[in-house]
């Protein structure tokens, strides 16, 4: 009788642990709110007369929502791996771009940037039965708007950051991220001038998932 009963004190305990790791595994779609904070480095502009000209970017800064989709797999002893996607829906707030030549101010421009799609995978860890922290490497798609003619341009970069979630319920968590954005340098070639930029940036966020 004490041997079936130690038996079934163990099954129901390993049971109990395998099911606080499943609540974790499987796919959830995702609100959040993201302070962002984007600018862009190394600005340099080449007329077709051959004038060069620097730009000196303050940050887009404000308030995001994003939505997402993701999934999460259960690997082994407490480890999980998760691969998504998320897509802001607004972009944050404007940022002055000083244009310099030769340390003369030669005008300002306005300029806003947004966050496109962005894919992204998550090694993750237990870190107690209601708790995941996880490391999010991204690739990402940013579009920058000047705010004086509306012109849009498409850059491309890395992100990378940390994260946890804490499960709420069997079917939701909250979470919260810090991530950084570095951004690939990209040149145009528009009527004779040559303009290289490329974006920096980091972001705050907090947001729910509801597991499906």
């Amino acid at each position: 009788m004490k041997k079936l009963l130690l038996i079934i004190s163990v099954f129901s305990i390993s049971f109990l642990a395998n099911a606080q790791v499943s609540k974790f595994e499987g796919a959830s779609a995702t609100v959040a709110l993201a302070y962002q904070n984007i600018s862009t480095d190394d600005i340099n502009i080449v007329t077709g007369a051959g004038a060069v000209i620097t730009g000196l970017s303050s940050a887009s800064k404000g308030v995001v929502g994003k939505v997402g989709l993701d999934y999460t797999w259960n690997l082994s002893d407490g480890k999980f791996l998760a691969a998504g996607l998320d897509y802001a829906l607004n972009g944050g707030g404007t940022g002055d771009v000083d244009l310099q030549s030769q340390g003369v101010s030669v005008g300002t421009e306005v300029m806003k940037w947004k966050q496109k799609a962005k894919i992204f995978v998550a090694p993750s860890m237990l870190i107690s039965q209601n708790t995941l922290g996880y490391i999010k490497l991204g690739y990402a798609q940013y579009q920058s708007k000047y705010m004086s003619d509306g012109k849009k341009d498409t850059f491309s970069g890395i992100t990378y950051g940390v994260g946890a979630k804490l499960m709420s319920s069997e079917k939701g968590y909250f979470f919260a991220e810090a991530n950084i954005l570095s951004g690939r340098s990209k040149t145009f070639v528009e009527n004779g001038t040559t303009i290289t930029s490329k974006p920096k940036g980091s972001e705050i966020l907090f947001g729910y998932g509801a597991k499906f």
